[in-house]
């Protein structure tokens, strides 16, 4: 089965060469998470507002030489990694409804 998505690199790549903005990559990744999130179940805690307001800032700009993913979307899972000010409930259904906020940025 080949995959026909671009991984990251190759996103980045496409940024850096500005064949494509932040701001496509993001919606387009967007739309995609639309498609498959309702069967997969996979994305908790929505944070579309945010990656809007930081792949616009970012698609103003040059990527900078040493920023190997600068411009690519991508998730994390609230199992072990904390962002700052977002929900955070370490994997665990049980606390789902609980507003528990991290305070550790990711670097």
């Amino acid at each position: 089965m080949q995959n026909t998505l671009p991984d990251g690199v190759e996103l980045a790549r496409l940024v850096q060469q500005g064949k494509a903005s932040p701001t496509e990559l993001l919606e387009d990744a967007i739309s995609r998470a639309n498609t498959l999130n309702p069967s997969l179940n996979a994305i908790i805690h929505r944070l579309d507002e945010q990656a809007h307001t930081r792949a616009t800032k970012m698609s103003g700009q040059e990527a900078p030489e040493d920023a190997t993913l600068w411009g690519v979307p991508f998730l994390t899972k609230d199992l072990t990694v904390m962002t700052e000010g977002d929900p955070y409930h370490a994997g665990n259904v049980a606390l789902r409804d609980s507003d528990y906020r991290a305070d550790t940025q990711l670097t």
